[in-house]
């Protein structure tokens, strides 16, 4: 064995996957930070309401929450029209003043 095999063999790779997410590492004037794409775990329709409320929500917590009251609106509406077209109104009595014209 020469010594480029022996390097190969002490290498242990079974924790790379251990924290798959994408990190990006800033140093700016010797401070270190740490930047997390968190735009990768919110759904595509919250951060459309977010970005479009015209900065009345602020997190993906209140966008749910919008997003929930408006099915929730929605769905009584469609409740409301759909009833309200099911209920048959009933002929106008036959003994009226014009029930002779009605009879032709």
């Amino acid at each position: 064995m020469t010594q480029n095999d022996k390097n190969y063999d002490s290498v242990d790779l079974s924790g790379m996957l251990k924290n798959s997410r994408p990190t990006v590492e800033f140093e700016e004037y010797g401070i270190s930070r740490s930047y997390r794409d968190s735009s990768a775990d919110t759904p595509k329709i919250i951060r459309l309401v977010i970005r479009y409320s015209g900065g009345l929500i602020k997190d993906g917590k209140q966008a749910s929450f919008v997003l929930l009251g408006f099915a929730a609106v929605a769905i009584i509406i469609s409740a409301v029209l759909l009833l309200d077209a099911g209920v048959r109104h009933s002929p106008p009595p036959l003994g009226g003043p014009l029930s002779p014209l009605l009879k032709q």
